[in-house]
């Protein structure tokens, strides 16, 4: 590949990597290494003249002291579910960014730009509190919204058949808030300007879809079980799409900020297959970013496989 030396492609884990050569290189897996989301490296090789970086640190490393001009887009990280008879479903995660928490083990929590986005969103939510994600970081918010836009276009001829709808939701806070609740509404109110009318028509924007059963204890620095403990029956999703969910292919998208160990989603998932089991529906998660922990893959009830890193559509 034709990059400058601040770029190593490598076979070796990120950790030993930043061991090896230093913490001021970039790092690209080689093609025999097996992507997993809480081992995300700092940028992917799309071909042979560009570099893809991770959605939600696009910009990070766009600004970072030394970099050069070059062919730069952005990319997520995709993986499937394996195991549908838990989920209920067919679907996938899609991670937009990597968030390495203050006491890991090989990333230091003020590293520049590999932990940008980590103290972007701690400090926007506990340092000075935004409740509501479009009041964020304008880059992190844009950063969503072209994803969601490149997922929609990816998705138009299903977007374009009556028999199959999509349905934009977000994982409800713990007191039952909405952080992404502003940001849908501006979304939803950019697709039904849509030209195309039938594209907004099998389009739908929920905020409320999910609603919680009873309060959630706080567990931010529970593990896994600790986790599936607190959130076990806390969601409900509202019925209010049986009749459309009949003889009707639908994709849901929910929305969240941080993929610390899934639990928030099987907890999503477990209430929809409870109020739509019966019907045929699929599932895409989408994170801000995943906290990376690779001591924990595979330790969830959801077995995820197919990585791939998948290039997101437009500037």
């Amino acid at each position: 590949m034709n990059f400058e030396s601040k770029f190593i492609e490598t076979n070796l884990e990120l950790s030993s990597a930043l061991t090896s050569f230093g913490r001021d290189k970039i790092y690209i897996p080689e093609n025999s290494v097996r992507l997993e989301y809480q081992s995300l490296y700092d940028a992917y090789q799309i071909n042979s003249n560009e570099v893809g970086f991770l959605n939600s640190e696009y910009q990070n490393y766009l600004k970072a002291e030394g970099m050069f001009q070059g062919i730069y887009k952005r990319v997520y990280f995709n993986s499937q579910f394996i195991n549908s008879t838990y989920t209920g479903c067919k679907g996938a995660i899609a991670i937009l960014g990597r968030y390495y928490s203050s006491g890991h083990h090989y990333v230091l929590w003020e590293d520049t730009p590999r932990n940008n986005l980590a103290r972007l969103i701690y400090s926007t939510k506990e340092n000075t509190p935004q409740l509501q994600f479009l009041n964020w970081d304008s880059h992190l918010v844009k950063s969503l919204e072209k994803f969601l836009g490149s997922y929609l276009f990816r998705n138009q001829e299903l977007s374009n058949d009556d028999n199959s709808k999509i349905l934009i939701t977000s994982v409800p806070n713990s007191d039952g808030d909405n952080r992404f609740e502003t940001f849908l509404k501006m979304l939803s109110n950019k697709i039904n300007e849509s030209k195309t009318s039938r594209f907004a028509n099998n389009i739908f924007v929920d905020t409320s879809f999910f609603k919680l059963n009873r309060p959630i204890n706080d567990f931010r620095r529970g593990n896994y079980n600790q986790r599936t403990m607190a959130l076990e029956g806390a969601f409900y999703s509202n019925s209010r799409y049986l009749d459309e969910f009949k003889d009707k292919k639908w994709k849901i998208i929910i929305i969240d900020d941080v993929f610390t160990t899934g639990a928030h989603l099987e907890e999503c998932l477990r209430a929809i297959k409870s109020s739509y089991g019966n019907l045929k529906y699929e599932v895409q998660g989408v994170f801000l970013a995943a906290t990376q922990r690779p001591e924990f893959v595979d330790r969830t009830k959801i077995t995820y496989g197919i990585p791939k890193i998948i290039e997101i559509l437009g500037k």
